[in-house]
């Protein structure tokens, strides 16, 4: 039997490029998650219109070339992004604030964050090896692989500062809202 062997879009190519050279920065922890992660992207490719997973949406045709990663904004840049975001304000919440990917502390409400609750940036996370990331990617009994398809991983091998809020049992008081630019 013939082996199979994926063809490659262009925007697949250059993701695979981009990974590449920005692997070589990640802490030794976060590599690991993080090959792990663009490994299976790179196995498996952007989702087409076969991968029911995805609501059989073409990825593949949809993006025709790879972008890449925001760098983290400026406070000016990062003011000028949320500025107009005011559907929530009259919402009583702790806000995260998140411009291009990435948590902006100054314009989020971490001081206000509940007891019980923590928010730690997702980099922080996996520079530190903490254990809750496994519960980014749910593994059924036995199985070697997280049960993530495809279209997950990939932001996985990417991600900047996703905040994970994490909060011990009860209801918190006031709600988390999370706040994109």
């Amino acid at each position: 039997m013939a082996d199979v062997t994926n063809l490659r879009s262009p925007a697949e190519a250059g993701l695979s490029k981009l990974f590449e050279s920005a692997r070589k920065g990640f802490a030794s922890e976060q590599a690991i998650s993080r090959e792990e992660a663009f490994r299976f992207f790179e196995a498996t490719g952007l989702p087409s219109r076969r991968v029911e997973a995805f609501k059989y949406t073409d990825l593949r045709a949809a993006i025709t070339e790879a972008a890449p990663p925001a760098e983290a904004p400026s406070e000016d840049a990062a003011r000028a992004a949320v500025a107009g975001t005011t559907g929530f304000n009259a919402v009583e919440a702790v806000r995260l604030t998140f411009v291009n990917g990435h948590l902006v502390a100054s314009l989020s409400d971490l001081d206000r964050v509940p007891e019980g609750v923590t928010v730690t940036p997702l980099n922080e996370a996996m520079g530190k090896g903490d254990a809750r990331l496994k519960l980014l990617a749910p593994r059924r009994a036995g199985a070697r692989e997280p049960d993530l398809p495809a279209q997950h991983r990939l932001p996985r091998g990417w991600c900047a500062d996703l905040g994970r809020p994490r909060r011990q049992a009860g209801d918190a008081d006031p709600p988390a809202l999370r706040r994109h630019g």
